[in-house]
């Protein structure tokens, strides 16, 4: 019986954000707003605890490859703009 109960929770703890996201409603504060020529990319990196010497390897490719795009590449190209 309790593993029926947690069974349901862990469905429901996955449902429920899934069936928000396809709720229709804006993202956020500003998401009406027109591009302002900023792309966002955020992520979740352990930095402290068990696993923080991957973290912070993590951090350090997404810090390369921000570097990467930025300078070498020129930006990301969304529409006509960059």
């Amino acid at each position: 019986m309790r593993r029926a109960g947690l069974l349901a929770g862990i469905t429901v703890l996955v449902w429920l954000p899934l069936l928000a996201a396809c709720s229709g409603e804006a993202a956020g504060p500003g998401s009406s707003d027109p591009f302002d020529g900023t792309v966002r990319i955020g992520a979740t990196v352990s930095e402290t605890g068990k696993f923080s010497m991957e973290g912070k390897d993590t951090r350090q490719g997404y810090d390369t490859w921000l570097t990467w795009v930025n300078e070498v590449y020129g930006g990301i190209r969304v529409g006509d703009q960059r």
